[in-house]
């Protein structure tokens, strides 16, 4: 999975799970609820395997199953809920406790349904995963850095590096 530039998750109370192959584009914020949703809903978000999330989205609180796509600039409500291989187009809000169920696409503000997914449609869902999973990979290759031993070299010289404790 890949989570890009600019991106802010936060979780401290439940948690927030990215599966396989997703990816999360620039600018979009994960969160979870203050509180339980339901008996059934501890607040978490969850996103599946083979999503991708457009840049600068907002999720809080939702579950997005497997092979999803969410467009760019959308939002996704508490307890929202795309189930597998839908999608939500961009620019949309998808409100509290809606569902789009699979093979759809919704859209709009309030989002709302447009029409079933194509055959095609839905296999370029997993495809566009994989497509950013390969992207993130070879970016990661060009600016990965080998672990450094600076630092020892640093301290044999008395030069203090890093946080310690007591100082």
């Amino acid at each position: 999975s890949s989570v890009w530039y600019g991106v802010i998750i936060n979780a401290t109370r439940s948690f927030v799970r990215i599966g396989e192959f997703s990816n999360v584009q620039d600018n979009t914020t994960i969160s979870e609820a203050f509180h339980r949703l339901d008996a059934d809903h501890d607040g978490s978000t969850i996103i599946g395997h083979y999503v991708t999330i457009g840049h600068g989205c907002h999720l809080r609180a939702c579950t997005i199953e497997d092979r999803c796509l969410v467009g760019i600039n959308s939002v996704l409500s508490e307890g929202s809920y795309l189930e597998s291989e839908s999608i939500l187009g961009a620019n949309s809000v998808l409100l509290q406790n809606d569902r789009i169920p699979s093979h759809q696409l919704w859209a709009g503000k309030p989002a709302r349904y447009i029409r079933d997914l194509t055959e095609e449609e839905i296999l370029d869902i997993k495809f566009s995963a994989e497509k950013y999973s390969r992207l993130a990979r070879r970016h990661r290759n060009q600016f990965y850095f080998d672990h450094s031993t600076a630092y020892l070299e640093a301290e044999q010289l008395g030069i203090p590096v890093g946080f310690r404790t007591g100082q």
